[in-house]
């Protein structure tokens, strides 16, 4: 017999997970309960550390309402959750967690997407470093009737994602950890992302369980730019498009700009790869954001080049969309955030931006940034003309006179 208390996510439930979530309240070796301020802390009966079939370290098992209010929160109001003891869902114990994610259709017809959270450090949680972690996994049956479009995150992070397609039925998705691009030590919270359906495919229905990892003993190594010489990024290294964010507005994680690293040579002009960058529509037709940039404080010395030399930081682009694109560059200073422009340029189809535009005059820069020394934040990089979904290929970021 299915046992299920459905109880509705709504805001005291949230403020309750998170409140919750910043009590060191793991049970001590004299199972007395630890005391957070002035209150004490439930200690709650928490499981030893159990093993999948598969060989992986379960780190969330669904198994009890206690530990969903504790560690699991959603973003959408009026989505539910509750246990299910149906044998068709549950992969390992005796439950898994049933997600009905029932957003109201908003005027354009279609369901908003949802995300529920998980937080990591709970005491049902029973690892707190993730720095050894080689593959996360998870169960997930989709009951919606409809492909579901998936995201896997890191919350915080503008990279990071791990995009599939959750078929009708069981699916389990295994997800690399990139352990040479995000400090994995550092992680508190892991976003689960479901795209909502249009109006007519109804709202979401998921069954989730057994959330693991895969544990490594190569020790975690992460990836660092060489900004010592002229060449600051030519993408040799599939880590460097960690250090490329999204930059503007967008309407939902779906459909932010992909960064990936590309070995075609036909979009490549040194060298044995590229970056390249993928824009998506909105719901309604039009264009999202169509814009990255730099991290924050990730490019070289540019006061190494101030002078007689006329030194120019320069990049690449090349356009594979249908029509004509236009690029526009403005660096940001950590000193009062000041900007500066570089004139905007056009890019024809199937072709590569000209050389003698796509570049910063970092004499400029020194005249009309104030401070005793050049301090650049980022470099962003806006496109316009894009009325369809393409690519754009960004190679070669360097110092050149």
């Amino acid at each position: 017999m299915k046992k299920a208390v459905v109880f509705l996510l709504v805001i005291i439930m949230a403020l309750g997970v998170f409140s919750f979530s910043g009590c060191n309240n793991g049970k001590p070796a004299d199972n007395s309960c630890v005391i957070c301020g002035d209150d004490p802390c439930t200690c709650p009966d928490i499981p030893p550390p159990e093993y999948a079939e598969d060989g992986a370290l379960v780190v969330f098992s669904f198994e009890s309402y206690e530990a969903l209010l504790r560690s699991v929160a959603f973003s959408a109001a009026q989505s539910k959750i509750e246990l299910s003891d149906n044998p068709a869902y549950v992969t390992q114990g005796k439950y898994c967690a049933r997600m009905r994610m029932n957003q109201v259709k908003n005027s354009a017809g279609y369901y908003d997407d949802s995300t529920f959270q998980l937080l990591a450090n709970t005491p049902y949680i029973p690892k707190a470093d993730f720095s050894d972690v080689e593959y996360f996994a998870i169960d997930i049956y989709n009951a919606s009737g409809f492909e579901v479009e998936f995201i896997f995150s890191y919350a915080n992070t503008y990279t990071h994602l791990y995009r599939s397609t959750l078929k009708e039925g069981a699916n389990k998705v295994l997800m690399y950890a990139d352990r040479e691009t995000h400090d994995f030590a550092a992680i508190n919270i892991f976003d689960f992302t479901f795209k909502g359906g249009e109006g007519s495919d109804g709202p979401l229905d998921i069954y989730v369980d057994n959330f693991r990892v895969f544990e490594t003993e190569i020790e975690a190594k992460l990836y660092e730019p060489d900004m010592s010489g002229e060449n600051w990024f030519d993408f040799s290294h599939a880590a460097e498009t960690s250090y490329f964010w999204y930059f503007g507005a967008i309407e939902s994680i779906f459909s932010r700009p992909a960064h990936s690293i590309n070995r075609n040579s036909n979009f490549i002009l040194t060298g044995d790869s590229s970056m390249r960058v993928d824009f998506f529509q909105k719901r309604n037709g039009a264009m999202d954001c169509t814009g990255f940039r730099t991290a924050d404080d990730c490019l070289g010395d540019f006061n190494k080049y101030v002078g007689a030399d006329n030194w120019y930081v320069a990049f690449d682009v090349y356009n594979a969309t249908a029509g004509p694109i236009t690029l526009s560059a403005i660096v940001f200073s950590n000193y009062a955030d000041e900007t500066v422009s570089i004139p905007v340029i056009t890019i024809a189809p199937g072709a590569w931006s000209d050389s003698t535009k796509a570049r910063i005059y970092v004499n400029a820069l020194k005249t009309s940034f104030t401070g005793a020394a050049l301090n650049i934040m980022t470099v962003t990089f806006s496109f316009g003309g894009m009325t369809q979904p393409g690519s754009i290929y960004f190679d070669n970021i360097r110092v050149t006179k």
